[in-house]
Parts: C-alpha cells; structure tokens; sequence
C-alpha cells in the first residue's frame, strides 16, 4: 500500500521539508520496521516530532503498526480512550480547611468514593469526624487545667478516650458553649451516635461492607456542616 497524499500533505504542512525528505525519511523507518505500511511508518514519523496522524490510518495500518512492540501500549491506550470522556468526579465531602493533613483525609475519602470503596469511605470519615468534634473541645476547653483534659483525653492510658466517650463528653459539656451551638451540638450528638455503632461495627468485622446508599443515608455532609457551624462559634 502506498503513502496517502492526504498523509504526506498533512506531513509537510505540520515539518516542512519537502516531499521528497519527507517519503526518504519514511522508508527509512519502514526499513527499520518492514512489517509496517508506509502510512503507519508515517504515524511513527510524526509520534516521534510530537504530533499524531493516527486518525488518517485505516485497518490495515493501524493492524502493522500494532505489531511495533515499541509503539503498541501507545496504540492500544489511545484505541481504548478515542471517544470516551473522562468520568465525572463527585465531591463527596467537602471541608474548607487550611490544614494539609485534614486536607489530605478529605481529598483520600472523595478518591476512595469515586472509585467505589465505600467500606474505606466510611471508616475514613468516621476518622476526619471523631478528629474534628476532639478539636471542638480542645478548643473550648483548652488543655490548662487535668479537668479540660480528661473530657478528650485519658490521662491513666496515655491516649485519647474513645470516640462514644468524646461524643458524650461534648453532648455534657454543651452548655458550657455558646448559648446557640447548644441546638447543633444536640443536633449532631443526634446525628453521629447512629454513624459511631455502624463505623465500630465495620471496623471490627470481617463480614461487614459499606453500600452507596448507607454512605448516602448517613448524610455526613450534613454533621460537617453541624461542625463548621458550632467551631465558628467558639470564642
């Protein structure tokens, strides 16, 4: 089969050079590789200053240039994606923060949400949750005194209390807030108590997997919001 005149227009158009340069260079590259037409040889030509013309090429020589084991993952990949639009990225949840470790937990549950892992989903935002209602009362309670301290952490076992104990330590603790966080802090005691029996249950079986529907019945944007709007309200 012969080089297309379309091929070595598109060619001298694209490098420049003239016709004969153009079809000296390309035999070159079919002596190299014999399997190949002159129009696939054309294609490595023009892949290797950058460009493509893999869309000019028929069957046939798409087929040789397929077996060039150096260009065939290239063609395979594009084959593969040519027509296909990228998939939508849902946000799951979304927090503004600053902080570059919160950051990283937040954009880790989106990727693990988008790619289906729902059971990762659930226990990472029962982690982001927990940290966030502990910072809520660290920041009202401030660890100055062995009483501020003892309602997050435990100071006999040298770690953090247990997250039902922190939970029940805010919900007490609720009206030594701002007088309207008391409602939210009700309001997401309400919220989280179901979401840390499910996320214990998960974390510590083998036979329990998180669905779509249980992350999307939880609502757990909602309980961020519940957060943001009780933090914005510590003095």
């Amino acid at each position: 089969m012969g080089l297309k005149k379309e091929i070595l227009k598109d060619l001298i158009k694209k490098f420049g050079g003239t016709e004969g340069s153009i079809r000296a260079m390309i035999s070159e590259i079919r002596r190299i590789y014999p399997a190949l037409t002159l129009n696939a040889a054309a294609q490595i030509f023009a892949q290797k200053k950058g460009k493509s013309i893999l869309a000019k090429l028929d069957k046939e020589d798409r087929e040789s240039l397929s077996r060039v084991p150096l260009y065939q993952k290239k063609i395979i990949v594009t084959e593969h994606l040519k027509g296909k639009k990228e998939p939508h990225f849902f946000i799951f949840l979304k927090y503004n923060s600053t902080d570059p470790f919160q950051k990283k937990h937040i954009e880790e549950i989106n990727k693990a949400y988008n790619c289906k892992c729902y059971t990762a989903v659930f226990i990472l935002c029962r982690k982001v949750i927990e940290n966030l209602i502990i910072d809520l009362l660290i920041k009202q309670f401030p660890a100055k005194t062995k009483k501020n301290i003892e309602l997050y952490f435990d100071i006999k076992r040298g770690r953090l209390h247990d997250f039902s104990v922190i939970l029940k330590n805010l919900y007490t603790k609720r009206k030594s807030f701002n007088l309207l966080a008391v409602k939210p802090i009700e309001r997401l005691y309400s919220r989280v108590k179901p979401f840390v029996k499910d996320a214990n249950d998960q974390t510590h079986s083998w036979f329990y997997m998180a669905s779509k529907k249980e992350l999307d019945d939880v609502k757990i944007q909602e309980i961020i919001y519940l957060i943001e709007n009780i933090d914005k309200m510590i003095d």
